[in-house]
Order: C-alpha cells, then sequence, then structure tokens
C-alpha cells in the first residue's frame, strides 16, 4: 500500500467512524461470556492454558499476570476495547468505483460445477455427505496459530477453522473459517487487493449474514492460487457492488452479528457476540460460480485463513497438518490504527487493524 494510497480519504468513512463513536456499546452478558469461556476449558480448572488456547493467538498477552492460564476477567478482554483507524489513514470505497472488466469472462454457472463441488462449499441440507466432500476439500484442523508483531495488540480468533460445530448444529459439522470478535461496527477491512465477486443479505437465505466475498489473484497475495476471502456478519450491507476493485486495507462494511435470525441489530437480546466469521477458498483457475448464497471456485478447496498469511507454500490443509509444531506459528502482517503497515512490503493484512503498545 503507497503512502498517496493511504492518504485517500472519505467523507463516507468519516460519518462510519463517528457513527461507530457514537454507537452504544453492547457488551456479552457474563453468562454468554462463560459459555464461550467454559467451551475453552476443556479440563474445567477455570484457566485456559496454551493448549486449549492453541490457534487462537495473543495467550501471552492475554495472561496479564503470567501464569500460564487466562482466566474469565482476562478472557473477557478479548470482546472489549477493539482497534479502530483513524479517521485520516483509512480508505473508504471511491465515489467512482474502479471495476474489473474480466468478471463476465470468468463467472460460470452453478450447474457446470459438479455436485460434489458445490456440496462441498455449500454443505447445504441437500447434501447429505457434505461434511465428508468438505474434509476432502480441506476442511480439516490444521494447528496453524496467528503470531502478531512484538508490541502491539490485534482482535485475536475465538472460534477456529475446522472445529468442531457438531454440537452446535446437531449433527456432524465443522466451522468453516474463522470467528475474530470486535466491537459493533468496527470497520472490517479488505484482506488484500482484489475484485469484489459476491454480497449477501440475510433474506439470501444465509446463516452468516450480511456478508461480502472478495476474489484475489496469484500476483495479489503472493500466492500460486487464485484466493477468495469471505467477510460474514456484517451489521448493515456495504457500500460495494459486484465487479468493484477494492485496495488492501479498505473499507468493507460495519462489524455485527447478522444472521442465524438475530437480525443484524444493535440489541440486547442478541446473544451472539459480534464478530466476523473470516473464511478463504483457493483454486487453480480464475473461474468461480454463484449460487444464492455463496461464491464457489471451480475446482476449489477449503483452506485455513491463517495460511494466507504465511507467503509461501504449501497451503493445502493436509501438509499444514503434518508440519512440525515450530512451524505452525505464522507471522501476522497488519495495518496498525495509525495507517503504518508493520511490513513494508506485505499484500495481506489482518482484517482489523492493531493497537501499538509501548
Amino acid at each position: 500500500m503507497t503512502d498517496q494510497a493511504r492518504l485517500k480519504f472519505s467523507v463516507v468513512l468519516c460519518a462510519v467512524l463517528s457513527g461507530l463513536l457514537a454507537s452504544p456499546v453492547v457488551a456479552l452478558t457474563t453468562n454468554r461470556t462463560g459459555e464461550y469461556f467454559a467451551n475453552y476449558d476443556a479440563n474445567g480448572d477455570g484457566k485456559i492454558d496454551s493448549r486449549e488456547w492453541i490457534g487462537r493467538g495473543n495467550f501471552e498477552r492475554l495472561d496479564v499476570n503470567q501464569d500460564g492460564g487466562i482466566d474469565l476477567g482476562e478472557f473477557q478482554k478479548i470482546y472489549e476495547n477493539s482497534a479502530v483507524l483513524a479517521p485520516n489513514k483509512a480508505i473508504a470505497p471511491q465515489g467512482t468505483p474502479t471495476m474489473d472488466a474480466s468478471i463476465g469472462e470468468v463467472k460460470v454457472s452453478p450447474d457446470a460445477l459438479s455436485r460434489e463441488m458445490r456440496c462441498a462449499i455449500t454443505r447445504s441440507n441437500r447434501c447429505p455427505d457434505g461434511q465428508e466432500l468438505a474434509q476432502t476439500r480441506g476442511l480439516i484442523e490444521t494447528g496453524l496459530t496467528p503470531t502478531f508483531p512484538e508490541r502491539s495488540f490485534c482482535q485475536g480468533v475465538d472460534e477456529t477453522f475446522a472445529m468442531s460445530y457438531s454440537e452446535k448444529r446437531g449433527r456432524e459439522a465443522s466451522h468453516g473459517g474463522i470467528d475474530i470478535p470486535a466491537d459493533f461496527n468496527v470497520p472490517i477491512l479488505a484482506a488484500a487487493n482484489g475484485t469484489v465477486v459476491g454480497i449477501f443479505s440475510e433474506q439470501d437465505g444465509l446463516a452468516r449474514g450480511r456478508t461480502v466475498v472478495l476474489r484475489h489473484s496469484p500476483e495479489e497475495t503472493g500466492l500460486p492460487v487464485w484466493a477468495y476471502t469471505e467477510y460474514a456478519h456484517l451489521n448493515e450491507m456495504p457500500d460495494l457492488v459486484i465487479g468493484q476493485r477494492v485496495k488492501m486495507g479498505e473499507v468493507l462494511g460495519p462489524t455485527g452479528n447478522s444472521g442465524n435470525g438475530v437480525g443484524g441489530k444493535i440489541s440486547r437480546r442478541n446473544l451472539r457476540r459480534p464478530a466476523i466469521h473470516y473464511a478463504v477458498y483457493h483454486a487453480n483457475s480464475p473461474r468461480y460460480a454463484v449460487t444464492r448464497s455463496y461464491v464457489i471456485p471451480e475446482d476449489g478447496y477449503w483452506m485455513d485463513p491463517i495460511a494466507l498469511y504465511r507467503t509461501q507454500t504449501p497451503i493445502d490443509s493436509q501438509s499444514l497438518a503434518n508440519l512440525s509444531p515450530g512451524e505452525k506459528s505464522v507471522s501476522i502482517s497488519v495495518v496498525f490504527t495509525d495507517g503504518s503497515l508493520s511490513a513494508d512490503q506485505t499484500k495481506v493484512i489482518w482484517p482489523y487493524p492493531c493497537q501499538k503498545q509501548p
């Protein structure tokens, strides 16, 4: 991202950020926070140790008293005090968007994809073997853990890639992405330069609520594949159009908890915490299909979103799962609240800004 790009401001973005500061803060209830805490405290000892926390990041920073475990009070901090880019350092959608002329050439009909391919990504009720097909296409736990820059605090992961969702769903199921909690209306940032290929509302039948999907060329991520990043549970529909080009760090929309019938409104009745559901897919081909509620890459695979930041192969889930423990810590490039980058030449950043720490 060039200095000139960082300095492109927008009245629209300022209004979004002003609204964030003026909006009421809706925190998790103590009981709801306790439920999340209990999910991770596998041995029920009242503390989450580093093994129980694997794959989420920020363990050392959350363990304030350095006793080797995160207690409930320390755990609560991941849902508070989200970092926000300074208004004059954020990139907002342009008044006249730049469009990607290639979209019409690479978008294919869903019927052009095999049933197996469609079911592996959608895992819909019409696909009784959807979970099995998804696993063959990369929806398996990898054990990757994000490592954020020193002397910084970033929004970490609270629900990891491919963790079991069987209890939640009432059937065999895995989490198709990672969840990163943040306050309501905190702007979600594009992870890399790319093109908008999917915009979905709750009316599209999405359990994930309001969702944006971007497609990234190999040149835009530095990886030898076409990548797709998905940002879900937005609080409002994004001010974007299909085919629009976006820049790394550009605001996609506000964090929310839309989906699964909660309606996406700021309300104390909503039990789900605000968060981004962040999913990534990859494919060798630029072609893709769009159904009522999904973007499906042609011959696509699930990808642990943390692998997007490795900047090297392998990125397939089975190979990542086979890495040694020391190789599973992935350095994450970020943008800080003052608009500076943790790595000047990075092509991919975390979808939330980070706060510099003394």
